[in-house]
């Protein structure tokens, strides 16, 4: 069986050593520098101005969570990490995380719920099952550079989980300036590392 998925199901183990052991293994994929896709969903304010919603996010520290198309997983909520950024189709930017900047109930919350992502075969979903343990597999599914963190709503605040834990922003060359210029501000109040380099848009 795959690592992954072995380990997955020893969480749900009633064996609490078990599933103790299971938490720790989590401890080398968390550790490791994250990189999330940037996001460059636009609204309009009252007076007309565009707002970058993703970015805006990132000013206040936190990490934005998606939901999925599905009323049985209503209340849960994930965010789909790169492992790394090589090779991938690349958006205009990359925050890359460090979870070992993360305070130690975020930590905890974040290590138990965080999966790498395997493909549906490695999966083994049973479609019809309404076990919670097969259906949070939905979130996981994904290549072998991906991985997931997957919490429940009543972890979030407004579906975003508080992490002050940005390292560095990894910007396109190429990208438009007006997200460029944002971007610098995010450098310059957080304190973290600014980096362009050559993506290839697609």
């Amino acid at each position: 069986m795959n690592k992954y998925l072995d380990n997955y199901y020893r969480l749900f183990s009633e064996d609490d050593k078990e599933v103790y052991k299971a938490v720790l293994e989590k401890k080398d994929w968390v550790l490791v520098p994250l990189f999330l896709p940037g996001n460059l969903s636009v609204t309009n304010d009252e007076k007309g101005q565009k707002h970058f919603k993703g970015i805006e996010a990132l000013f206040d520290d936190v990490i934005p969570f998606d939901k999925l198309d599905d009323d049985k997983l209503d209340g849960f909520r994930f965010v789909k990490f790169k492992k790394s950024i090589k090779g991938d189709k690349h958006p205009h930017f990359y925050i890359e995380y460090d979870f070992n900047k993360i305070d130690q109930k975020g930590y905890q919350t974040i290590v138990a719920n965080f999966y790498p992502c395997m493909t549906k075969e490695e999966l083994e979903i049973i479609k019809e099952s309404s076990d919670i343990k097969e259906l949070l597999k939905r979130f996981m599914i994904g290549n072998d550079n991906e991985a997931v963190i997957i919490l429940h709503e009543q972890n979030l605040l407004n579906n975003a989980f508080f992490a002050p834990v940005m390292r560095r922003v990894i910007v396109d060359k190429n990208a438009p300036q007006e997200v460029k210029d944002v971007l610098k501000e995010l450098h310059e109040e957080k304190g973290i590392e600014y980096v362009e380099k050559d993506f290839i848009i697609k």
